[in-house]
């Protein structure tokens, strides 16, 4: 479905050498645009490659519009990041979990956006002994490149999208050797994925790699549009059908053997 993962390992390795690293420290407050927060005493601007690390004493809530950064990284420990009405992440590369240590990550959104600049790819769980959840509530929108899952080495897990916002994506992929991985997406919630891959996301449903409240039984799967317009669509049935406003099945086009 998609061809990113070399991209992202490439990107990766070169950040240190093409931005700035500032990192999170919640000295004084949840608030991102305090300088104080952060080490240095500066907040992140264009191009900055933001860490969000375990063994604070607090974790940002974005209620604000970032700075386009060039990656956020959730690297390891014990963090979390809250997004809610107002806040608006811009960044072109997203990674919760990366380096081999134990590591628990959470985003939670309530509201807001993320949007991938560039590359735009969110990247959740790598290594082994890596937890990551991302839940993605509400108003909530993510609108990224690539959604990555899974690990290198293997042993990640469990890692969780949880989905009863809105997230578009262009590529949707699953490593193998990560076994503990999946996408909810629960009542009110879409995942969109560009161009026509019903067939992709049925082998993941009967996976079990996607679900709905935790059940494959109450997914549906449906393309609409053609050509570049042509989307992939994951909704529980059939409640999310009235809100995306399709009109009703004669829109569903389920490809055939």
């Amino acid at each position: 479905m998609c061809k990113k993962l070399l991209t992202l390992v490439l990107v990766m390795a070169l950040v240190g050498s093409v931005s700035a690293a500032i990192n999170w420290n919640g000295s004084e407050s949840t608030d991102w645009n305090t300088g104080a927060n952060w080490d240095g005493g500066l907040v992140p601007v264009d191009g900055d490659n933001v860490y969000i690390q375990g063994g604070y004493p607090r974790y940002p809530i974005l209620d604000v519009e970032t700075a386009a950064l060039f990656q956020l990284w959730m690297p390891h420990g014990i963090a979390n990041l809250d997004i809610v009405a107002g806040g608006h992440l811009h960044s072109t590369q997203i990674a919760m979990t990366w380096w081999n240590d134990p590591t628990i990550m959470t985003l939670d959104m309530s509201g807001g956006q993320i949007n991938g600049d560039g590359y735009g790819d969110f990247y959740i769980g790598t290594d082994p002994g890596t937890t990551a959840t991302a839940n993605v509530s509400g108003a909530s929108l993510v609108d990224v490149d690539a959604l990555l899952f899974g690990g290198f080495a293997g042993g990640a897990g469990p890692l969780r999208l949880n989905i009863s916002g809105t997230a578009k994506v262009k590529c949707l992929r699953f490593i193998p050797n990560a076994e503990d991985m999946i996408v909810d997406v629960s009542e009110g919630g879409v995942l969109q994925v560009a161009g026509d891959h019903f067939d992709e996301m049925l082998d993941l449903l009967m996976a079990g790699k996607i679900t709905a409240g935790g059940t494959m039984m109450d997914v549906m799967i449906f393309t609409t549009g053609e050509g570049e317009s042509m989307n992939t669509f994951v909704v529980p049935e059939p409640a999310t059908m009235m809100l995306l406003g399709l009109g009703g099945l004669a829109l569903i086009r389920r490809k055939r053997a």
